[in-house]
């Protein structure tokens, strides 16, 4: 199979997850943010922490906490389905 991006997974897991609407309207904002615009069209597989890293390094304290809960939450669920 072709590789699935990392926007292309975070959109089809959201609908997955079993979570509050306002606690799926919180990661989705906050991964179209700061995470889509720099990572979202690599392929799942080549993320790496580096990249994640550069993800954060810019965000004021109040950005990085939303972002280092969501994207736990993609990798978890993306190595659980074996990607």
């Amino acid at each position: 199979t072709a590789p699935i991006s990392l926007d292309e997974f975070a959109e089809s897991l959201w609908k997955h997850l079993k979570i509050t609407k306002k606690t799926l309207a919180n990661y989705r904002g906050t991964y179209r943010l700061h995470v889509s615009s720099t990572l979202g069209n690599k392929s799942l597989g080549t993320v790496s922490k580096r990249d994640i890293l550069e993800v954060l390094a810019p965000l004021s304290p109040p950005y990085v906490l939303p972002n280092a809960h969501v994207l736990p939450i993609i990798f978890r669920e993306a190595v659980d389905r074996e990607l």
